[in-house]
């Protein structure tokens, strides 16, 4: 069992909330454990990267296999930085049945400094 931190549960209560916008599925007719999550993170090659990005890119994603389908909880550890730092913006797609995809920036930001708060649920944006 993971054992997420107070961010990466929040986070996590972001993910379903855009899952279940985008999915238009309601709380009573999904159990969190049907739900499949594919990582795919997204270059930005115009950007600047701060050194938490080059860190998180070159050293912890390098040998990542982004073939790999995960549980809600893998998926929020999977893409969580240090100091609980996340991707900035979080694209979300339903693929077929309770498999999603998440396209994620390649750039790691704290909670306050996520795209996407307008939404209510940072850094979520259903594609």
């Amino acid at each position: 069992m993971i054992k997420l931190t107070p961010r990466q549960e929040l986070i996590k209560t972001n993910l379903l909330k855009a899952i279940f916008e985008v999915s238009r599925v309601s709380l009573e007719n999904i159990s969190i454990h049907e739900i499949k999550i594919k990582i795919t993170p997204v270059d930005e090659p115009d950007k600047n990267q701060t050194s938490i990005d080059d860190v998180m890119n070159l050293w912890f994603r390098k040998d990542y296999d982004y073939t790999k389908i995960h549980s809600i909880d893998e998926a929020i550890n999977c893409i969580s930085a240090p100091h609980d730092k996340f991707p900035l913006w979080i694209k979300v797609r339903a693929d077929y049945d309770m498999n999603f995809e998440l396209q994620t920036s390649k750039r790691y930001r704290i909670y306050r400094e996520l795209s996407n708060h307008e939404k209510g649920y940072p850094p979520f944006e259903i594609v």
